[in-house]
């Protein structure tokens, strides 16, 4: 019975990751410290380890939920990174200056309670921020790629590179990417979607898109509800 508990349990981590995550993802559980409940434990289970240990320490409270509060954000950021989610701030910046504040604060904590003063109680946070680092610099490559290739690269267009955009009349307009701030938003397709669909079928898609984009709030280009606002994705049909 504990075996398929653990079983299920083990399952039902794996669900909630991408099969690309870090080893480390799944490895530990929210735990609650003096009163803040984690919510970014789950991905790392030297942390649990390590706080578990430090909550022996009443009378230092205030510095461990501090501490704990600045790494469960870290860790948070970590799968936003990991699960190419969008991230309000630099990434990497935001990252090594978190490690620096909690590096510190578990210094000075190891001070007052002659514990966790060995590297190997820390090590860890190397391995979260190479992590982010790793992945965001990979995100930023990426964005740049497709940019390139949108603009002027690529096959599979019929207007030099890259993918074509068409109105909702099913009317080719140019290069995917090259509309105007503050202008409807077209639908990008290779030519050989284009062909299958046709112009009766490519006018439907792109006033499908346009009706997910409104809902969404996205209606025009550069009227993003929020910054990094996901791109809104529709079946074409075809």
């Amino acid at each position: 019975m504990i075996k398929l508990k653990t079983l299920l349990t083990e399952q039902e981590q794996d669900s909630k990751y991408p099969s690309d995550a870090p080893k480390h993802f799944g490895s530990g559980e929210n735990i609650d410290i003096f009163g803040f409940q984690t919510k970014h434990f789950d991905i790392c289970g030297s942390a649990v380890s390590l706080y578990n240990k430090l909550k022996e320490y009443d009378e230092h409270k205030d510095l461990i939920v501090e501490s704990a509060k600045e790494m469960d954000h870290l860790f948070e950021m970590e799968k936003q990174v990991v699960m190419d989610e969008p991230v309000d701030h630099d990434p990497i910046d935001h990252s090594v200056e978190l490690i620096n504040t909690i590096s510190f604060k578990l210094g000075r904590i190891a001070e007052l309670t002659n514990h966790g003063d060995r590297e190997e109680d820390t090590h860890f946070l190397k391995d979260h921020a190479l992590v982010i680092i790793d992945r965001a610099q990979k995100q930023e490559m990426t964005n740049e790629d497709l940019r390139q290739w949108f603009k002027k690269g690529g096959t599979g267009g019929t207007t030099k590179g890259g993918w074509d955009r068409y109105s909702s009349t099913g009317k080719k307009l140019g290069k995917c990417g090259g509309g105007k701030k503050g202008e409807a938003y077209a639908a990008c397709l290779s030519a050989s979607k284009a062909a299958k669909l046709g112009k009766k079928g490519i006018a439907a898609f792109v006033n499908r898109k346009r009706a997910a984009q409104r809902k969404a709030g996205d209606a025009k280009k550069g009227g993003e509800k929020r910054k990094g606002q996901k791109t809104t994705k529709v079946k074409t049909g075809t």
